[in-house]
């Protein structure tokens, strides 16, 4: 059996993708950093290209960290992390 080396990339809805990243700069601009983390978590879901996916994983990434208290975050597990082992393994 052939070793799968790319992640499966779901369908790419691109009108979706564009909601959800509206929704999500605008949620960052007001500041609701567990809503804006929600948007970018739907846009990660309907993503097909790989700059999206990287763009939008920084991007939920920096909101987690907003949200979270001072000193409290694992940096261990943060979601970057977490994808870079989805990806290697």
């Amino acid at each position: 059996m052939k070793k799968q080396t790319m992640p499966v990339i779901r369908r790419h809805r691109p009108a979706l993708v564009q909601l959800h990243q509206e929704k999500a700069q605008r949620c960052e601009a007001a500041k609701q950093w567990r809503r804006a983390e929600y948007e970018w978590s739907r846009v990660i879901e309907n993503c097909g290209t790989e700059e999206d996916m990287e763009h939008a994983v920084a991007s939920r990434t920096a909101c987690a960290r907003m949200c979270l208290p001072l000193g409290s975050a694992d940096p261990r597990m943060d979601y970057e992390s977490v994808v870079r082992l989805e990806v290697m393994g």
